[in-house]
């Protein structure tokens, strides 16, 4: 991880390489499984029905047993394996990251609202200030700072003097901030891993425990049993490396509530509702990755609509 970010914060309590090469292998996986999908009939009661299952599940394809995929449901795999490939690029070969201007946050305890700009180091004289920019306030570690003495990244919105893990009460497991036009000429990509991110009984370290779990015939897992720590990441990387087209889309559920598409019951609905909007869900991608690394589970069908 160090080669791809910046690492902030208490970064060795956390195996942060072995989540980086998970995350490599599910993506890598997605394609290969995409590939084997897409080619030939899909014969019932098979690996390969239950990737279709997957595909079904979380891009809306038409899969017909003991059929090819009609040219549709290829279509939009194909762009779903683009979707990886670019993730890989930047994963594994460092494509379009690299410490200088991509910073890692294992935790929001060492952030600090800052309002003074003066406590951000020396503005260029060619620049606004950050209170004429940000109305006033920024998040920022003040003990990282360049040769020049200023700071080496900003996150803005602020949002609020709440810290940004707190926000949202609680629930926010990860967040990804992208490039501003920042005052402080440090245009950086920010992802902060929160608390709840590292509780191991609500997030996965690793899905290679369960890769030998199968279920028998009736039995079915919850996908959402199965997030894991390099799912949760390959969603914030897609945060990061499509800005404005990839964010986790708003949709109404069944109740009419506004919602965002987060886990497997309403990630199956976007793709019934806005197939296109599924297509740029982080969420989408990341459950579709995890359970493609899972083949011989047998995952429980979405909630019924009534």
């Amino acid at each position: 991880m160090a080669n791809l970010f910046t690492l902030v914060g208490p970064c060795s309590t956390y195996d942060l390489d072995s989540m980086l090469a998970e995350a490599i292998k599910m993506a890598t996986n997605a394609q290969t499984q995409i590939g084997a999908v897409t080619s030939g009939a899909i014969a019932p009661l098979t690996t390969k029905a239950r990737i279709a299952n997957n595909a079904q599940n979380m891009f809306s394809t038409d899969t017909k047993w003991n059929l090819v995929l009609d040219s549709t449901s290829k279509g939009s795999l194909s762009t779903v394996s683009g979707v990886y490939g670019n993730l890989l690029s930047a994963i594994q070969n460092g494509a379009n990251l690299g410490p200088a201007t991509n910073f890692f946050i294992c935790t929001d305890e060492t952030l600090e609202y800052v309002n003074d700009p003066s406590m951000l180091g020396p503005v260029p004289a060619n620049s606004n200030d950050e209170i004429t920019l940000y109305g006033g306030a920024v998040w920022t570690d003040k003990t990282l700072r360049d040769a020049n003495d200023v700071v080496k990244f900003v996150i803005y919105p602020p949002a609020g003097t709440t810290p940004i893990c707190s926000q949202d009460g609680g629930r926010t497991a990860a967040q990804t901030f992208i490039p501003t036009n920042l005052a402080i000429n440090k245009p950086s990509n920010i992802m902060i891993f929160c608390p709840g991110v590292w509780d191991t009984t609500k997030v996965k370290t690793s899905l290679v425990p369960y890769q030998g779990d199968y279920f028998k015939s009736g039995d079915k897992a919850s996908p959402d049993d199965y997030r894991s720590l390099p799912g949760v990441f390959i969603h914030e990387m897609l945060h990061l490396l499509y800005p404005q087209v990839f964010s986790d889309k708003p949709m109404r559920d069944r109740s009419g509530t506004s919602v965002i598409a987060y886990n497997f019951d309403l990630c199956f609905d976007l793709a019934r509702l806005d197939l296109d909007d599924a297509l740029k869900n982080p969420d989408n991608y990341r459950l579709f990755a995890e359970g493609c690394f899972l083949p011989n589970v047998r995952w429980m069908a979405a909630a019924p609509t009534s």
